[in-house]
């Protein structure tokens, strides 16, 4: 704890460059003491030595002796059973070109590719890859899959290794009734659909930031259910006026509550109009890093921000506009 303490009060006296790169050195020699770890694992694996600590499995030694958790656990086995065969990845690892996460993909795409065979036909044995790298036995080489996804997000990574590996896509549908009554439901989307699934959860992200993608789905439904309902309900009792209750909902349908406004008003509002051409041409948000000008492009929260403040006489014409997501939008105000 005292050298916790001593360490954050000499990191509150560095400039924010000196920070940046005291930080990225750090990580440096996290990545590095990782390999470490790693490779005693793998040490450990070979000689089996967790069976002598009661325990069936290196999996389980891991969590329950040095209390790692479950993913951090499964992650370095698979790194460590994957340097066995491609020592090349240590380098690779250690410099931050892949990660972890991306060894677990890689090495889990592996097996059900495995599975993939053993289901259809005997595994058949894979030739080198000749020089000109264009083959596809190089793609099923895991270096050479490793080179392909640096510098990838896991799930970016998922889809280029299941393409290289041509490992067909998983589609069912399983609906599980649980204790409380509620359901657990697994299903497969297409690209699309799962596009639209998740701009649908940045649109709700204004009212419900920690929105899982149950919250979207219950929320997509309720409105689609309200929407639709009234107007089933005027088809059914189109021929039969005198129901109250179907006069209930024509009048709801019909007669919609205006929403409530505020009586203290600030500022010029930005009119509708402008508001959705800002969405429409900007789409995500525009703030960019002064020092690399990499552009932040989150759909999270997304809020219109005025170039040149109001205050200092900014006007609600288009080109004074742009979108900002709300971490950028407050980090702008901080630091006007």
């Amino acid at each position: 704890m005292n050298d916790l303490i001593t360490t954050r009060m000499g990191l509150r006296n560095l400039t924010n460059e000196e920070l940046t790169r005291s930080l990225a050195a750090a990580a440096s020699r996290e990545r590095r003491a990782t390999i470490e770890v790693i490779a005693h694992i793998h040490e450990f694996m070979i000689r089996r030595l967790y069976i002598e600590y009661g325990c069936t499995s290196l999996f389980a030694y891991l969590t329950t002796h040095l209390h790692f958790s479950e993913a951090t656990a499964q992650n370095r086995i698979d790194a460590a059973r994957m340097l066995n065969s491609t020592p090349e990845l240590a380098e690779k690892i250690s410099s931050g070109a892949v990660t972890l996460t991306q060894v677990s993909v890689v090495a889990q795409a592996l097996r059900q590719q495995t599975r993939e065979r053993i289901s259809t036909h005997p595994p058949t044995p894979i030739a080198e890859s000749n020089e000109s790298g264009t083959n596809d036995t190089e793609l099923l080489s895991p270096l050479a899959l490793f080179s392909s996804i640096e510098g990838l997000d896991s799930k970016n990574s998922a889809v280029v290794v299941a393409r290289k590996l041509n490992i067909k896509p998983i589609i069912h549908e399983k609906v599980r009734p649980q204790q409380d009554e509620s359901i657990r439901l697994e299903v497969t989307l297409s690209k699309e659909e799962w596009a639209a699934l998740r701009q649908a959860r940045d649109l709700l992200s204004h009212r419900n930031p920690n929105a899982s993608v149950s919250d979207v789905i219950a929320e997509v439904t309720k409105y689609f259910v309200n929407r639709e309902y009234p107007r089933i309900a005027n088809r059914r009792n189109s021929k039969n006026t005198s129901d109250p209750k179907s006069e209930t909902l024509r009048s709801a349908a019909q007669n919609p509550t205006p929403p409530t406004r505020s009586a203290k008003v600030k500022r010029i509002a930005i009119p509708a109009v402008t508001r959705r051409l800002i969405f429409a041409r900007d789409r995500h948000c525009q703030w960019v890093h002064p020092p690399t000008g990499t552009k932040c492009r989150s759909t999270f929260l997304l809020q219109i921000d005025h170039r040149v403040s109001v205050c200092a006489g900014g006007s609600n014409e288009p080109e004074n506009l742009q979108l900002l997501c709300a971490t950028h939008n407050r980090w702008k105000f901080e630091h006007a």
